[in-house]
């Protein structure tokens, strides 16, 4: 199952978190994005909810990031593996 969840006591404040077997953060919002394609010390502004593949090997999610390079407000839809 993977889910968002919002974060009191935490500096990430929000992400997506897997829980199954073991249970792990996917994806949280002081992760950088990955480079290629966004520069470096690009950061997540907002991390919508996620939708996850019949296998559960891969999850997608929309994203809003700050990004080091022109434009620097970009919004996207991310996949990633867990």
């Amino acid at each position: 199952m993977i889910t968002r969840l919002f974060l009191r006591q935490s500096t990430a404040k929000h992400g997506l978190f897997r829980y199954d077997a073991t249970p792990e953060a996917a994806v949280v919002k002081t992760d950088a994005p990955s480079a290629p394609p966004f520069g470096p010390f690009s950061k997540y502004r907002a991390i919508s909810d996620a939708s996850a593949a019949g296998t559960g090997t891969t999850i997608a999610f929309r994203a809003k990031m700050k990004d080091t390079i022109k434009p620097g407000s970009k919004t996207g839809v991310l996949r990633c593996v867990p």
